[in-house]
């Protein structure tokens, strides 16, 4: 069985594998959070840590985990090691394979981690932007899968909401 603890630049060490890779990372301007920056330039990316993007290797997956949320998106990598040098950072571009959130929609399509513990079953280091172990390939599918599924389903209205999703407000009936 391969080590999927490691942590190979080079993708014929263990293959193709899966990454949970945190969004959350400092503000690189008064304006914006990293997850955007990621999410609207195609991209997996390290700021200030050079050496966050070296496990990503092309065809590898990625799955953007965003801290208090959990993965909101996935893709596969698409390049080689890029610079963005006005922003400091050293990305991967990505190619999507579920549909990717967007700023006037939000943040509302996720698979939190104790959902991505039951689905993988087994847990993950989660303090660190590169999640380990890595996943396997059928893990990554098996996470693609539900995402996508996410984006299908029809939205449930918070719990003890007054806005039922579409139909404006309602009233709930009062507690007795």
């Amino acid at each position: 069985m391969p080590d999927n603890t490691s942590n190979p630049s080079n993708p014929t060490a263990i293959g193709i594998k899966g990454i949970l890779f945190d969004t959350c990372g400092r503000l690189y301007n008064d304006d914006d959070r990293t997850i955007w920056y990621m999410l609207e330039n195609d991209r997996a990316a390290a700021f200030e840590a050079d050496g966050n993007v070296d496990p990503l290797c092309e065809g590898d997956y990625v799955f953007l985990y965003h801290r208090d949320l959990g993965a909101v998106a996935a893709g596969i990598v698409c390049s080689d090691i890029k610079h963005d040098r006005p922003r400091d950072a050293v990305y991967r571009d990505i190619k999507w394979l579920t549909p990717k959130p967007t700023r006037a929609e939000g943040l509302n399509h996720s698979l939190p981690a104790k959902r991505i513990k039951e689905i993988v079953g087994h847990n993950f280091y989660f303090p660190i932007t590169v999640k380990k172990p890595f996943l396997t390939v059928a893990e990554s599918e098996l996470l693609i899968a539900a995402l996508r599924a996410l984006w299908l389903a029809p939205r449930q209205p918070a719990p003890h909401s007054d806005i039922a999703p579409g139909f404006g407000p309602v009233r709930l009936p009062s507690a007795k």
